[in-house]
């Protein structure tokens, strides 16, 4: 809006990978990679992972020299639980050891269970139970898309220039996930949430506050809101294994210029000082937001700054999400058009009114549509 008034920022920060892809092949973003080489800042101050995302190698090429962003903050996922909720169920906690044998989507959909209440007191696994009339959810605060990840299921083929939304991978995940609160009754999705902590404004969230969900999806950007001012113990354990694979989430922030800016040069000195100075970037990233510093000098920054904060949180199992850790922000193309039509066929099967294998290959057939679209107007640069 700012840009198309004439009144454009100088520079967007923090903006996710989601949010630089928004606008990758629409020329809102300056290539660094000049600035950078003029002030002599060597990318391979940053870890692998957020110069990968910065480059946006799905547009520009895997070869290309490009940089829309400086690497600003790193996020991985854990999942977060309730100690003491799983004390009065009586059952153990999850493990503290990423790819520990049997902790897999199985093992979690049973610990929910166990862990999801109606007003009587009765589970999800016993008979009789209520799901109308729930009071603990065993989780919420979940993003059950990305569980398609685990049974092996990937959006894009850029060589075939093909969506794979109706892949039987993304078919099987989704439909498990949409599972979770139609079949299962242990997710609770914003609405059921609501109905636990009525009158929040962030019902995941104060139903989470307020001890009525038990296990949650946490991104380290989680930290400051989920972790802060809990009354009750909690500590954080690592995503379980799907059938195909343990995946988990990785978030990258960046710091960009507009293009349209007339201060690339100051806002260039901005983003230097903030993001490549080292002192500055470890304060901004752990203290800022909760988040780990992409400067591959101030990887430990994460456990000096925080752990004082988390007192017995397992925080070492954020750092120790890499090798598991998946990207699934960067652009394809029609990025955003797909993305706005998916709630079309993904909401009726996470409301349980349709399938999984009903509608994702309507959904493929949508998408391919706006990709084949995409590709007829515009080039990849080359």
């Amino acid at each position: 809006m700012l840009i198309a008034a004439g009144t454009p920022p100088d520079i967007v920060l923090p903006t996710g990978v989601f949010g630089i892809s928004l606008y990758l092949d629409q020329n809102v973003w300056v290539d660094l990679n000049p600035l950078l080489q003029d002030a002599g800042v060597d990318l391979g101050l940053f870890v692998d992972a957020a110069v990968a995302a910065a480059k946006a190698p799905a547009y520009y090429g895997p070869d290309s020299d490009v940089i829309v962003g400086i690497p600003a903050a790193v996020f991985t996922h854990t999942i977060a639980y309730n100690k003491d909720l799983f004390a009065a169920a009586g059952i153990d906690e999850p493990p503290h050891q990423w790819n520990a044998p049997g902790w897999d989507y199985d093992a979690l959909l049973d610990m929910a269970k166990i862990l999801t209440l109606d007003s009587s007191g009765r589970t999800a696994a016993d008979a009789g139970f209520d799901p109308d009339d729930i009071v603990q959810f065993g989780l919420g605060h979940w993003d059950t898309g990305l569980m398609a990840l685990g049974y092996g299921a990937q959006k894009y083929d850029p060589e075939s220039r093909r969506l794979l939304l109706d892949s039987p991978e993304n078919i099987a995940g989704i439909q498990f996930g949409a599972d979770l609160t139609n079949v299962h009754h242990v997710l609770a999705t914003d609405q059921l949430a609501a109905g636990v902590a009525a009158g929040a404004d962030d019902p995941q969230l104060a139903a989470w506050k307020s001890g009525n969900i038990a296990i949650i999806d946490m991104c380290g950007c989680d930290l400051l809101s989920y972790g802060l001012g809990n009354d009750f113990e909690w500590d954080v354990a690592p995503w379980p294994r799907g059938p195909e694979r343990l995946v988990s989430t990785l978030n990258l922030d960046v710091g960009a210029i507009v293009a349209a800016s007339t201060q690339h040069a100051t806002a260039f000195d901005a983003l230097e000082f903030l993001l490549v100075d080292p002192e500055n970037a470890r304060r901004l990233s752990t203290k800022g937001y909760g988040a780990m510093s992409p400067l591959r000098s101030q990887q430990g920054a994460f456990l000096e700054e925080l752990q004082g904060d988390f007192p017995g949180v397992d925080l070492r199992l954020f750092l120790e999400a890499f090798p598991y850790s998946v990207n699934q922000e960067g652009w394809f193309p029609a990025f955003a058009e797909v993305g706005d039509v998916g709630g079309e066929y993904l909401d009726p099967v996470f409301l349980g009114k349709s399938t999984a294998a009903a509608r994702l290959p309507e959904y493929q057939r949508a998408a391919q549509e706006l990709v084949d679209k995409w590709f007829e107007e515009n080039e990849l640069p080359s």
